[in-house]
């Protein structure tokens, strides 16, 4: 299968010259899989925040398989179809020795969604946090199953075989923030203080300053991961627009302005126009958390 016309990028410029939305994990945190109606109230809960910085129309998913089943695609992408939803797609790497069902299921979307579904795809990331929980860090705070350097970079090396001569294997490299949050509840970690009034900080802190010109999914709009007992969700939930915090961000800030102004409007429908910057691909870092490369 040639991936050239397959992966073509929308290269449409908008006034919001960066991609920021949030992590999207395939599960609720009482392990039940997401499905396509889920995922499309998450994507369109995101749009609708009150007082958001910007459009937050993007999605970081962490694999392309439906939960619960071996290699059929996950429903976030008709979902994300449905309510214009850039996705930054997600390899599943821990605890693995074979990333094919991954392909499987991508080509399977590709196949059966068409452009529909590859004008949103922005890039792959590969793994995430996989170094980590196999480290000795990771093992003492049970971070969960890992994997080891050599698997990650020969998963790596395998999705960049499969795009050679393609527009994803060249342009630019930029650095794009993955996943980062701070918890507003949960068992103490180190000097670390959960709190609102932190999760407030730190969103004020990175999120103001690198939105509009670097690439931002944030971790996270609503909590998914079972094994982890920090809240690090910023909505209170997905049927309404209300938020744990206040997401205005300082005076002087270069994030976008704030929309969503009205705070007495929920989540419905949005018939917005996506935005879409160009953006070159291959690599990556969080500030925090994930060891993600990006193609």
């Amino acid at each position: 299968m040639h991936l050239l016309p397959l992966l073509t990028l929308v290269t449409a410029i908008a006034a919001q010259k960066a991609y920021q939305g949030f992590n999207s994990g395939a599960f609720f945190t009482s392990s039940k899989p997401k499905t396509e109606s889920d995922f499309e109230s998450e994507f369109l809960a995101a749009q609708a925040l009150h007082y958001s910085p910007g459009f937050f129309s993007s999605a970081r998913l962490y694999t392309n398989i439906q939960a619960g089943i071996t290699d059929t695609p996950i429903q976030a992408f008709q979902a994300a179809i449905n309510t214009n939803t850039s996705l930054l797609l997600g390899i599943w790497c821990s605890g693995t020795t074979s990333i094919d069902n991954e392909m499987v299921a991508f080509k399977t979307a590709v196949g059966n969604l068409g452009t529909k579904f590859t004008d949103l795809v922005m890039g792959i990331s590969v793994g995430s946090e996989d170094l980590y929980r196999l480290s000795e860090s990771g093992i003492a705070n049970n971070a969960g199953i890992g994997n080891s350097p050599n698997s990650i970079i020969s998963f790596i090396k395998a999705i960049r075989t499969s795009i050679t001569d393609t527009a994803l294997a060249a342009g630019n490299k930029p650095v794009w923030i993955t996943e980062t949050g701070w918890p507003t509840s949960g068992p103490t970690n180190g000097r670390a203080v959960l709190s609102t009034e932190n999760a407030k900080t730190y969103w004020d802190t990175i999120a103001c300053r690198y939105l509009r010109e670097t690439n931002v999914w944030w971790y996270t709009l609503s909590d998914a991961n079972t094994s982890i007992k920090e809240k690090f969700a910023i909505s209170k939930d997905l049927t309404s627009a209300d938020t744990i915090f206040n997401l205005t961000c300082p005076a002087g800030s270069v994030a976008p302005t704030s929309i969503n102004m009205d705070w007495t409007k929920g989540v419905k429908k949005n018939t917005a126009v996506r935005q879409i910057a160009t953006v070159g691909f291959v690599s990556l870092a969080g500030i925090v958390g994930a060891v993600v490369l990006l193609l």
